[in-house]
């Protein structure tokens, strides 16, 4: 014998029940979704004949039951209340992805800065780290980066306004410019400290506050010629290199090695055993992509 059972009531009488209608606003008492939004769960049939139950947001429904079209797929009913709750359809419009995101950031609904669960600073670090970088003309990105516990490209948005853009006091790009931060006696021992005791050039970046990549513009002669000719490191690391304590080769070395192999009845793997290097730093060396300033 078939069950039978009371008659499920129409959508439209059970969704306008679990409204309550305001002055301003028709406030959903249903169910709630995430970030406050109603839903509503209606019968569907699916491919197979059968029949579920599937969520929806009121908002959607609302409208549906108003102007008797469903809503499009991907489109977004907005609010001009900014009441997550309220069903009203002269409340309600369609829009875009972007128009929804272009609405939250209007209203301030749009979590940014220290709401976002992943932020490493807030926004009274950020307003210091603009204010110590505008008072220390020696202080760098890695520095503040290294102080706060954050990236120097995290840093570097944070300063110039390209993110945090709520917090005022951002810096205009013309203003993070520097004059040199180094001193002569400065860069005379960036070559000591690198070469005799074997720092790092992060490591000396990081104490100098400069970056990695002028270190190693001063390293390979890029930059300050004139203080190294002057002190007597006319050389750049490049050819200096072969004169540091970690060298395995030496410049009768490089010679010998050469003319041995275009002498030929030697290979590149014997060359490199005799030598005690690899063999890609003999085809270095036999191809002048390393030690060419040796004749």
């Amino acid at each position: 014998m078939r069950k039978t059972g009371p008659k499920p009531r129409p959508l439209a009488e059970r969704f306008w029940s679990k409204v309550e209608k305001t002055e301003q606003c028709w406030i959903w008492r249903g169910s709630l979704g995430n970030g406050g939004y109603g839903v509503i769960s209606i019968s569907v049939i699916l491919p197979n004949g059968r029949r579920a139950s599937c969520p929806m947001r009121a908002t959607h429904v609302a409208l549906e039951l108003t102007h008797g079209r469903s809503v499009p797929p991907g489109v977004f009913v907005l609010h001009s209340c900014d009441t997550p709750a309220c069903i009203r359809p002269d409340h309600l419009r369609l829009g875009t992805a972007q128009d929804n995101a272009d609405d939250m950031r209007v209203r301030n609904r749009m979590a940014r800065g220290s709401q976002r669960g992943h932020a490493k600073l807030t926004e009274p670090m950020v307003s210091a780290m603009r204010a110590e970088y505008l008072a220390d003309t020696t202080m760098s990105y890695e520095r503040i980066a290294a102080k706060y516990g954050a990236t120097r490209a995290a840093v570097a948005g944070a300063l110039t306004g390209a993110t945090w853009q709520h917090v005022p006091g951002a810096i205009e790009p013309h203003a993070l410019k520097r004059t040199r931060r180094l001193t002569e006696d400065q860069v005379r021992s960036i070559y000591r400290r690198h070469l005799d005791a074997r720092e790092s050039m992060s490591a000396i970046a990081t104490s100098l506050g400069v970056t990695r990549t002028t270190v190693f513009n001063i390293l390979h002669g890029y930059v300050w010629k004139d203080v190294f000719s002057a002190c007597g490191y006319a050389d750049s690391l490049v050819v200096r290199r072969r004169r540091t304590r970690w060298s395995r080769v030496t410049s009768d070395d490089v010679k010998a090695i050469r003319a041995a192999y275009a002498h030929g009845g030697i290979t590149m793997w014997k060359l490199a055993s005799q030598y005690g290097v690899s063999e890609s730093a003999i085809q270095h060396i036999i191809r002048r992509q390393s030690w060419n300033d040796v004749v």
